[in-house]
């Protein structure tokens, strides 16, 4: 978003396409809202933030028949996004990059004007598919069952009818704090390719590898394995900077040539 801090970094020409690319109206890009709702918390606070939660239930009867009801969650230790981290997310929806909502039962959204625009027609068609391939994705014990794993270990910890992701607020010490805080990374991880999927958008930019999880042994939504199991199965295509950059020029390029 902002290419000019990172002038003698390796990539640079590769932001500076992308960047310019954005702001021309060339490249349309998104995030998932996961990147503010799950990693925008700072590490050592997930747990406390969830342990927080309460569920606001409210009713509306709408006829005779039909009776709404609306549940919010409210984290009161939720903090606001650290101010370097809003820079970059102001930059970036200055530069027109909007958010992707990953729906999830009761989970904080975020407030403004900020979210992708569609066809409220295509509305059960994009939750179709975020469901269908959530479940498939947590069904390899990936995304938000790495965090309700922690929950069940620890649940003699937790209140009575209490929401099972409040037990991660009873984190003991640093190394389950650093659990929670990876079982959090986890869920983000694979909400943003069930968002990516349930809008149909073309390719996946990140240079994120789960190298960490793989070191460590475990398995992510975004190692090796996985990666190539999106692809194969729904046709998810993995880009880095370079690749999108790549494709800006090859772009222009054609551009050019057709006048």
């Amino acid at each position: 978003m902002r290419p000019h801090l990172h002038a003698k970094d390796p990539g640079y020409s590769h932001f500076l396409a992308v960047h310019e690319a954005l702001k021309g109206g060339d490249l349309f890009g998104f995030v998932s809202e996961t990147t503010i709702t799950l990693e925008g918390i700072g590490r050592v606070q997930r747990g406390d933030v969830f342990g927080s939660t309460t569920l606001r239930r409210s009713t509306e009867l709408v006829t005779e028949e039909q009776l709404n009801v609306t549940l919010s969650a409210e984290q009161v230790a939720r903090q606001p996004l650290h101010p370097l981290q809003a820079e970059r997310f102001v930059e970036a929806f200055n530069l027109g990059i909007r958010l992707l909502g990953a729906p999830r039962v009761a989970m904080p959204r975020v407030e403004g004007d900020f979210y992708a625009k569609e066809d409220p027609s295509n509305l059960n068609e994009r939750l179709d598919r975020f469901y269908k391939i959530m479940r498939e994705i947590e069904a390899r014990e990936l995304g938000v069952p790495r965090a309700s794993e922690l929950a069940n270990r620890w649940t003699g910890r937790g209140k009575p009818n209490d929401p099972w992701y409040t037990v991660l607020g009873t984190a003991k010490d640093i190394h389950e704090t650093r659990l929670v805080a990876r079982a959090i990374a986890e869920w983000s991880d694979a909400d943003s390719i069930g968002a990516h999927y349930a809008y149909n958008n073309d390719v996946f930019c990140t240079l994120d590898m789960a190298s960490g999880e793989a070191a460590r042994g475990h398995a992510a939504i975004l190692d090796a394995n996985n990666r190539a199991w999106l692809s194969s199965t729904y046709g998810i295509k993995f880009a880095t900077i370079e690749d999108v950059a790549r494709h800006v020029r090859a772009s222009t390029r054609t551009a050019v040539r057709g006048r």
